[in-house]
């Protein structure tokens, strides 16, 4: 188990990520290169895509592109495989949210398929996702 540091929100993930207030990326910069590990919920990486949506106005493209420099921060200690897959998903079908394809992708890393559902367009886009009749 890792030695963690302690964990990271997603408010220090955004301006970490956007860089829109420099005196608190600069801060973010400074836990991030001490080298420490630290820990990223899904549930912070979930409301991430949220927020850079939302407040910061990105398309799916560029959020998945946002997510290349977590990706690449070693000591940051998340589920990069899961997200990764949610993230391509999400690119790829635009009438599916990220909370929808992560439940698809974290259903199916779990062997717990289908993933029961009354939403019938996420039923037809998802392969994972079974509409409950």
């Amino acid at each position: 188990m890792a030695n963690f540091m302690g964990s990271m929100d997603t408010n220090l993930l955004a301006r970490w990520l956007v860089n829109d207030v420099p005196e608190q990326t600069k801060k973010v910069d400074r836990l991030i290169e001490s080298g420490a590990t630290l820990h990223v919920s899904d549930a912070a990486l979930i409301e991430l895509v949220f927020v850079l949506q939302k407040h910061y106005q990105c398309s799916r493209k560029n959020v998945a592109n946002i997510f290349s420099n977590l990706f690449d921060t070693k000591n940051l200690n998340f589920n990069r495989g899961l997200i990764r897959r949610a993230l391509k998903v999400f690119v790829g079908n635009p009438q599916l949210s990220f909370e929808d394809c992560y439940l698809a992708e974290s259903a199916m890393t779990n062997d717990a398929l289908p993933l029961w559902t009354f939403d019938k367009t996420f039923a037809k886009k998802s392969e994972f996702a079974q509409e409950l009749l």
